[in-house]
């Protein structure tokens, strides 16, 4: 074979293996799943699946639909606060010379964030108790059992468990 001939089949080897790659790019463009939409305020969703599991009249719905709107509303802003603040607090610790004063304000800042979460969070289920009945409370506390025992989307293993008090973890 001589060098020109050489070239010509080089040459038409790229041609096609640009084509193939192409093509793939398309394909796997065309085939690629939509984003997940995320729920609005009180993520609807939810609110359906409660209404349902609880047994909620249109009233009670209403009444959850409002609780769970404001709570969310209060907590995405402390949240995306806290954010921030953990932001801040990474910052510092990869600056190589970092204020420990500031850092200390930080983590207290975000302590007294995340206890006003902690409370919004006591006033929200403190109103849901109001109106709902006691065997809708029930209910109610089951269903957040058995989501701290086996969380949605998490496989069973036993590695998601703080281990006991004095206790090591467990190896990874």
């Amino acid at each position: 074979m001589d060098w020109l001939t050489k070239q010509k089949t080089y040459v038409w080897l790229i041609i096609i293996l640009v084509i193939i790659n192409l093509t793939t790019l398309v394909l796997l463009w065309m085939d690629r799943p939509s984003p997940l939409k995320r729920q609005s305020p009180g993520m609807r969703g939810t609110d359906t699946f409660l209404k349902t599991e609880l047994g909620l009249t249109e009233e009670q719905d209403k009444q959850l639909r409002e609780s769970r709107d404001k709570f969310f509303g209060l907590t995405r802003t402390l949240n995306d606060s806290i954010g921030t603040l953990k932001r801040e607090i990474q910052k510092e610790g990869l600056s190589g010379k970092y204020d420990s004063i500031r850092v200390d304000a930080l983590i207290s800042d975000i302590g007294k964030l995340q206890s006003r979460l902690e409370k919004y969070a006591f006033d929200h289920f403190s109103e849901l108790a109001k109106f709902l009945k006691p065997d809708q409370v029930t209910k109610f506390q089951k269903m957040f059992e058995r989501n701290r025992k086996h969380p949605p989307g998490h496989k069973e293993n036993h590695h998601n468990e703080p281990p006991p008090f004095g206790e090591p973890p467990p190896p990874i």
